[in-house]
């Protein structure tokens, strides 16, 4: 991983001076580093619910549309954004607090995915405060917050989950293989153990619960 360690954190795409200050708070400062900030837990997310059968109190992925966004400003640095989606099959609010500019983000007609913990409001009707959004646009590569077992990461005020995940995806998929084994082919065989560049993939984004294990 020697030459890992002299690769900056900067040749990723997305990340610039600012960027690179905020993650040296966390001992990221080159690409080798990166691939040792494992996640500290995982969501399943490989599989979406529709509205009708969300249930209070649990966590789940939506996929929908965008039917209409609101912002309510209760002072002048306290604020409600209410993006409501339709699946066909019910409605949904999510609720963003104090992010008025979060709000340019969408507009009518957009296809969402949605991750939260829902909630039933004093009126009957379905919501999910502050949840991981990603707007679905046709023809982009895989997301790596959907669809499968997310790493969840230690993060900070100023880097968001979202925002390790997608960077940690892009790293592991470019460099992870360029690690060097220290373990000779005998050993991993009689052991039963998969190559380094295997393992570091299977901790950062596995396929499966049981190739965490391996």
């Amino acid at each position: 991983m020697a030459d890992l360690q002299n690769i900056s954190i900067e040749v990723v795409k997305g990340i610039g001076p600012a960027r690179k200050k905020l993650l040296a708070r966390l001992d990221i400062r080159n690409v080798a580093d990166a691939l040792r900030y494992f996640p500290r837990a995982y969501s399943d997310r490989r599989q979406v619910t529709h509205i009708a059968q969300l249930e209070s109190g649990a966590s789940a992925l939506i996929i929908a549309s965008v039917i209409s966004v609101s912002l309510r400003r209760r002072s002048w640095r306290d604020s409600v954004l209410t993006v409501k989606v339709s699946d066909g099959t019910g409605r949904l609010s999510a609720l963003w607090f104090n992010q008025p500019y979060f709000g340019n983000r969408f507009r009518k007609g957009q296809r969402l995915a949605l991750f939260g913990n829902i909630k039933v409001n004093p009126t009957g009707k379905l919501q999910t405060a502050n949840p991981e959004v990603e707007i679905l646009s046709t023809g982009e590569s895989p997301s790596p917050n959907l669809l499968r077992i997310v790493p969840i990461y230690p993060a900070t005020e100023d880097l968001s989950r979202h925002i390790i995940r997608k960077m940690m995806h892009r790293i592991v998929e470019r460099f992870a293989d360029r690690m060097n084994e220290f373990l000779p082919a005998s050993t991993r065989d009689r052991l039963q153990l998969v190559s380094l560049p295997a393992a570091v993939r299977n901790i950062h984004f596995p396929e499966t619960w049981p190739s965490l294990e391996r």
